[in-house]
């Protein structure tokens, strides 16, 4: 009878000390690094592009903004290498041309692709059916985070829908629906995962704030919705593999 009591006495502060945290956090602000798969690039070691680019990725810096209503996702600002064409690559690579943003009425991504500056109107359930394997944990910054996998439709590089596995980490001790590059749809704050396996997302820093931030939806002057962003790429894709049918 005496270890039942303690046990619920130990359950109760657990809760109680839960949700003291909870209530103390309004907003959050995550900083993100990139580690690589390095069999991506394996093949490529020998070229001086690829390692240039490889070691761009791995210095990339990106940041987190969230409170209870609004998150946005985007790269660490760096005017003096806009010009820079292997850091363009190397952002194109990982998603990082786009910022990522989240209220309750949208979900969008912004930024340069196709040779334009747009918004894309992202589907709020592209993050869904998450399987989480609460027996998988990992402590991360602090927080104690849990395993959840699921998968999702892409196009790939030659222009065809393909199912990509998803695989995060994510904190429940930090109530905020979002992650990086857009993922979401989760009861708690994504502090590690991929789109792409061949790149993965690290939280590397975390700090809580009282209050609410300013967080401002990126605006541009062209918005196109998912299906007609895909049918762009797929045209470009398209005339890309004609030109090199043409040369041969």
């Amino acid at each position: 009878m005496y270890i039942i009591k303690q046990t619920l006495l130990f359950i109760i502060l657990v809760l109680l000390g839960c949700y003291k945290v909870n209530s103390q956090v309004s907003s959050i602000r995550v900083g993100y690094s990139i580690s690589i798969d390095t069999t991506y690039f394996k093949k490529n070691i020998r070229n001086t592009k690829h390692n240039e680019i490889k070691n761009t990725i791995e210095n990339l810096n990106f940041w987190l903004e969230a409170d209870k209503k609004v998150s946005l996702f985007e790269v660490e600002s760096s005017l003096a290498k806009e010009d820079n064409k292997i850091y363009q690559i190397a952002l194109a690579q990982v998603g990082g041309n786009f910022k990522y943003y989240k209220d309750k009425n949208a979900k969008i991504i912004s930024g340069r692709a196709l040779d334009e500056v747009i918004t894309i109107i992202e589907d709020q359930e592209k993050f869904k059916n998450w399987h989480i394997t609460k027996k998988s944990q990992k402590n991360i910054l602090g927080y104690n985070c849990l395993k959840a996998t699921t998968e999702i439709e892409l196009l790939n590089k030659d222009g065809e829908y393909t199912m990509f596995p998803i695989e995060v980490w994510f904190a429940p001790e930090l109530p905020f629906n979002t992650g990086p590059v857009g993922i979401d749809n989760l009861p708690g704050l994504v502090l590690k995962g991929f789109v792409n396996r061949n790149f993965i997302f690290n939280a590397n820093s975390i700090q809580i704030e009282p209050a609410d931030l300013n967080i401002k939806k990126p605006r541009t002057d062209i918005v196109l919705s998912k299906e007609e962003f895909s049918v762009k790429v797929i045209e470009v894709l398209e005339m890309i593999k004609k030109r090199g049918s043409d040369s041969n």
